[in-house]
């Protein structure tokens, strides 16, 4: 009999949970409309999320470039309801124009809250909007400088080539060694990052970057706890995550003791630097907020994860990307080089020798190149929002307030539309198999302005549209609003903006859009012309515009130029095994099993 009761105890709070949720999704006619894309009567687009989950970036595209609207409409019981959307027009109303109704939103914020805390990326309101600003003051020009000739410099040539070095042998036709050059960006971006953030040097990428010690394991540790707190994201089944927190069984065991570590290491940082003489004397983040004594240590703490997050793998996605399709165009690695020794010449600089800031501004090609890789494997792929009042977007779309409105696409009716993707009635790719609704839509939309700038900047700028380091981005909707076409978005609803499809629109870059071509980013003086930040969301725009912007290209453009004018990069397609390689959807676009490479000095290539 006891054994009864107890079954009872575990089996009806489930059953009453979905019960009690089933009733109201029959209820609540605010689905989000789907193009196309199939509703079961229960599971909603469940069924389409679970069976797409190992291509979710490129599925996602699919519907949004077969939308009209560019952005396509989800919802899924125990999950909250919609919008993914790759529209500027979409993307600028939520960044910019109703920034106040598209905060984090308590759900985002909830799944990251043991591991980030209340950060500047995990923090909404006055909270977020403190910590905005006193973090811009170590992003203003003058550190910027600093930046690259203290930190960004000095880890190049002291560390980065050096290891290259190592890496091409003798130069006299010896054994070369395969590096995962993956690896070694990560080690170099958490070393610099670290440095700039809080005037700590892990040494990751000391002694051939290959350290056996405590801080390398740190690095891995972090690593580690991040994709399985952003496993929480795509979990199929919501709640599944917090039944194995609450039982510590699982991932969710492994994170919370990742999570412990990660915690310690960054304690130990701030507890070293209020116990510092020379606070007051120094500039990196964390001593400007210890130098006020207004905060906590947990504050502090929270303050030095969100500077990790934004710096140890992201930069390290984009040059990683980058390297991969310059491979296989060796008239673009040759441009960049030509315009290296063009700088020298100008510069009075000798090879080998670091390239200051000014020196760095001048090259336009290689600022292209690097932003058209970026367009189409952007670090952050993806990125969402909550909306909290009902909105309507630019072109008459509904988003109800508690959606989630993904930069990707969405509809106008009471529920996103997807074209394409079939909804299993009343639960949609919810992440729980219950019955709280989760809705959101992707947008992406053409309406954009050219900007001028100074910087020599193009290679880089294509790779990153081509491949975004961050290549989605999501909000939540506050309450009820209108997006640019008259989409109405309901309080509550996720709206999530995905770089990664709007950098393969062809309303938005032309029918060429899935080429890699630095040229699409120079002016007919040779000059780069950077895009709208609301057609190119690499860096995020409007009030949360990545303060690292300008740190993350000269960290980028400081290695490829130094590498290009002494090194050959092969990629090892054997081991890599050729064609697009798999990408590991993460905080950042990472891809999956790194990037093998043999270096060849180019006196032997030629």
């Amino acid at each position: 009999m006891d054994s009864y009761y107890y079954s009872m105890l575990f089996v009806l709070p489930p059953i009453l949970y979905v019960s009690y949720h089933l009733t109201r999704i029959l209820a609540d006619k605010k689905k989000p409309t789907t193009h196309g894309l199939k509703a079961h009567p229960l599971l909603g687009h469940l069924p389409a999320f679970v069976n797409n989950s190992h291509r979710f970036l490129d599925w996602t595209t699919e519907l949004i470039v077969g939308s009209p609207e560019m952005r396509m409409g989800f919802w899924i019981p125990g999950m909250r309801t919609g919008i993914i959307t790759g529209n500027p027009a979409d993307v600028e109303h939520i960044l910019r124009t109703n920034f106040a109704n598209y905060p984090k939103g308590e759900h985002a914020i909830g799944m990251l809250e043991d591991f980030l805390g209340h950060g500047l990326f995990n923090s909404d309101g006055e909270q977020w909007l403190w910590q905005r600003k006193n973090a811009s003051y170590e992003f203003s020009k003058r550190s910027l400088r600093r930046f690259v000739v203290d930190v960004v410099q000095a880890e190049v040539a002291d560390r980065f080539l050096p290891l290259l070095c190592r890496a091409a042998g003798d130069g006299r036709g010896g054994d070369v060694v395969v590096l995962d050059l993956q690896e070694v960006l990560q080690r170099f971006g958490f070393d610099t990052i670290c440095m700039v953030a809080f005037g700590h040097d892990p040494r990751c990428l000391a002694d051939g970057g290959v350290m056996e010690d405590a801080r390398s394991e740190f690095m891995h540790t972090f690593g580690e706890a991040q994709d399985l707190v952003v496993g929480r994201f795509f979990d199929p089944i919501e709640v599944s995550w917090k039944i194995k927190k609450w039982l510590n069984v699982g991932t969710e065991h492994r994170l919370r003791k990742a999570i412990a570590d990660v915690h310690a290491f960054a304690m130990d940082i701030v507890r070293t630097r209020r116990q510092s003489a020379s606070v007051q004397d120094r500039d990196d983040v964390l001593s400007r907020f210890v130098a006020s004594d207004e905060h906590s240590d947990e504050v502090l703490r929270d303050i030095v994860l969100s500077f990790l997050i934004a710096g140890r793998e992201t930069t390290a996605s984009g040059l990683s990307w980058f390297f991969w399709l310059l491979s296989s165009r060796p008239d673009v690695a040759a441009r960049i080089a030509d315009e290296v020794r063009a700088v020298r010449k100008a510069t009075g600089t000798r090879p080998g020798e670091p390239f200051g800031f000014d020196a760095l501004r001048e090259m336009h090609y290689l600022h292209a190149a690097l932003t058209e890789s970026m367009r189409l494997y952007p670090p952050a792929p993806i990125d969402s929002q909550s909306c909290a009042a009902d909105d309507t977007l630019p072109d008459g779309t509904l988003v109800r307030a508690g959606w989630s409105v993904t930069y990707s696409a969405i509809l106008a009716d009471k529920k996103p539309t997807t074209h394409g993707l079939k909804a299993h009635g009343s639960r949609s790719w919810s992440r729980c198999g219950c019955t709280r609704r989760r809705r959101a839509a992707l947008t992406s939309t053409p309406a954009a302005r050219r900007e001028c700038s100074t910087p020599r900047r193009a290679a880089l700028t294509e790779s990153m549209r081509l491949y975004p380091p961050a290549p989605i981005d999501s909000q939540s909707c506050a309450t009820d609003d209108t997006l640019p076409d008259g989409t109405l978005v309901h309080a509550g609803w996720s709206v999530t903006y995905s770089a990664y499809a709007m950098g393969r629109l062809a309303a938005i870059w032309g029918e060429d859009c899935l080429e890699y071509r630095p040229e699409r980013w120079l002016g007919d003086d040779g000059t780069f012309q950077p895009a709208s930040p609301f057609r190119f969301t690499v860096f995020h725009a409007g009030p949360r515009m990545c303060l690292g912007k300008e740190m993350a290209y000269v960290q980028m453009k400081s290695i490829v130029a130094n590498v290009l004018e002494e090194f050959e990069v092969d990629v090892v397609k054997e081991v890599a095994g050729g064609g697009v390689p798999e990408h590991v959807l993460s905080v950042t676009l990472r891809m999956k099993g790194g990037l093998p490479v043999k270096i060849r000095r180019k006196t032997e290539a030629y």
